[in-house]
């Protein structure tokens, strides 16, 4: 993973770099699809802290980290992961059961 400023937003988002499902090319995704009141929805992984410095409880990157068992982002490396294809065809990472 890195983190990835965004000047439009002024914010940082964060990139997971992964193996493609079928490729052998490494793919950057940004986004994660979750389910919030039962629809599936893709939001950006955006980096927010909360006041304790720690990534803000109910954020998509949040969502994603507790889906897939992973506290810090520093985790994340080597850690397998789900992808689906989101509403415009894109791979996104899965963050719901």
């Amino acid at each position: 993973v890195r983190p990835e400023y965004i000047e439009k937003a002024k914010s940082d988002k964060i990139i997971f770099i992964i193996k493609h499902p079928d490729q052998e090319a490494h793919i950057e995704i940004s986004s994660a699809k979750v389910l919030v009141k039962d629809k599936l929805k893709t939001y950006g992984l955006w980096y927010k802290l909360d006041e304790d410095g720690k990534i803000q409880k109910g954020s998509t990157l949040a969502t994603l980290m507790q889906f897939n068992g992973i506290e810090k982002l520093n985790e994340c490396d080597g850690k397998e992961v789900e992808t689906i294809l989101d509403e415009d065809g894109y791979l996104t990472l899965r963050a719901y059961k």
